[in-house]
């Protein structure tokens, strides 16, 4: 595992970002996230995963390939807001992410309970391995043979498979995950079969998906997934509207709600009239 030294200087710690990167806040303000201009940026994925994993009872979590920070920082305030305070991992193998993910861990004081490892999670060895009540990942959708690779090393490993496999990822969440854990994944929807080979191969069972549309009469682009060790049953949710289709450019009650850090617990707004 690499070690990584860096200590963010006043400047940073007080929100102002070096020139390489942005300064973005989230849920109203209450999440600051640096990133950078040039390099991998998160987009709404990030924020419709951690309110999916927020579904379950604050508990000991991790999250791979962790990027900037995004999920494991906006779970930790979703849980937060319960007063829960539960420990959560935040893995992330590229070095300059890994600095942007400490720098946005220690911004977010109130936050301080989400720490950062530097390290590819496959050979990664944790003691004891099996401890996480719940996983995230974001992984690339596209093997290294499809498509045009990114110049961009940090976009290049968001979406081509440079750093590991689906399966690879799947079967290293699935060694990590405690025996009544949860995994849960966004993933593209055409991808599908992929994913579920993957994780019938890992021996993990699909216990919740959801379809995620743009729009009520357009295909569903992604789908938010969760597995578990074991038989257990097994739901498919009323699928998440993006945009409203009188209003193209105005996101559904739901979605406003999540993106503005509503918990689910607070999250009782009925699913939109499709």
């Amino acid at each position: 595992m690499q070690q990584h030294t860096h200590k963010p200087n006043d400047e940073e710690l007080q929100g102002t970002p070096p020139p390489e990167c942005s300064q973005d806040t989230m849920f109203r303000g209450r999440v600051k996230l640096q990133q950078h201009r040039r390099g991998y940026r998160f987009s709404a994925d990030a924020v419709l995963l951690s309110h999916f994993a927020a579904h379950h009872s604050p508990a000991p979590a991790l999250d791979i390939g962790t990027g900037c920070g995004v999920v494991a920082l906006l779970l930790a305030d979703l849980w937060s807001q319960h007063g829960a305070t539960p420990p959560i991992t935040a893995v992330e193998r590229q070095p300059a992410l890994a600095e942007l993910a400490r720098t946005n861990i220690q911004a977010n004081e109130h936050l301080s309970h989400v720490t950062l490892v530097e390290t590819d999670i496959r050979p990664w060895n944790p003691q004891p391995p099996a401890t996480w009540r719940v996983i995230t990942c974001n992984p690339p959708y596209r093997t290294p043979q499809s498509g045009n690779i990114s110049p961009n090393p940090e976009r290049a490993a968001a979406r081509h498979e440079l750093h590991g496999s689906l399966e690879e990822l799947v079967q290293a969440a699935a060694q990590r995950l405690h025996p009544q854990g949860h995994f849960c994944l966004v993933y593209p929807a055409f991808q599908m079969p992929r994913m579920m080979q993957a994780l019938h191969q890992a021996r993990l069972h699909v216990t919740r998906l959801r379809w995620v549309h743009p729009r009520s009469h357009a295909p569903a682009r992604l789908m938010l997934i969760e597995a578990r060790k074991g038989q257990a049953p097994f739901a498919v949710e009323p699928p998440l509207i993006l945009y409203r289709s009188d209003a193209p450019r105005d996101y559904t009650d739901e979605a406003n709600r999540i993106f503005d850090g509503y918990s689910p617990q607070q999250d009782t707004t009925a699913p939109e009239e499709r």
